[in-house]
């Protein structure tokens, strides 16, 4: 872990001039689809916009689904195929899934890249709600595997879309608190998934 950790800090280097920063932001806004917010938002500004809260709403649901696929894969798992699987398979079930994770990162991002946010977003939410609805249905550890792999691919990609809405709606000058103020939707929505997951 030291090895690859100094690896990647190695490779780090200073950022781009203000002109090439510029270019480079103007580029990325064609690639989009969607203009780019012209503003660059204070957090005080973006709190008040309907923009922001739409986007934590949509940030708080998604969250459950990185808690019941990564928290809770092989409880669920134990209730919809008991005894169908050894611990160790749903061990390496879950280890295959977050390689999915990392996959749905890449993938979805580039997606966003290339269709925009609300396109992107709209894609990913539809098929993990279809995952998650049809998760019950899994009839041996295979299947299950196929699914979970599925859900985790979607939860990947919230973290490449939302860190892309907040650069799109709120502008790239003051991105880091205003993506922190959002992310602060995944701590909120952790805290509560235990009492969710009870009722669910």
């Amino acid at each position: 872990y030291a090895i690859i950790q100094f690896i990647g800090a190695s490779l780090m280097c200073s950022p781009p001039s203000s002109e090439d920063s510029t270019a480079a932001a103007s580029e990325t806004t064609a690639l989009l689809k969607k203009p780019s917010s012209a503003k660059q938002y204070t957090v005080g500004e973006m709190l008040s916009t309907s923009a922001y809260w739409l986007l934590v709403v949509n940030f708080f649901c998604n969250t459950q689904a990185v808690f019941f696929g990564a928290s809770l894969s092989k409880t669920i798992a134990a209730h919809i195929i008991p005894g169908s699987a050894t611990d160790a398979t749903l061990t390496h079930i879950a280890a295959i899934s977050s390689l999915f994770n990392a996959c749905g990162r890449l993938v979805w991002g580039i997606l966003g890249d290339i269709y925009g946010f609300p396109c992107a977003m709209l894609c990913l939410c539809g098929i993990q709600a279809a995952l998650f609805f049809t998760l019950p249905y899994c009839i041996d550890a295979p299947m299950y595997g196929i699914w979970l792999n599925g859900i985790m691919f979607c939860v990947g990609g919230n973290y490449s879309l939302f860190p892309l809405a907040c650069a799109v709606y709120f502008g790239e000058a003051n991105w880091g608190a205003n993506y922190g103020f959002i992310y602060l939707a995944q701590s909120l929505s952790m805290l509560l998934a235990p009492t969710i997951s009870g009722d669910v």
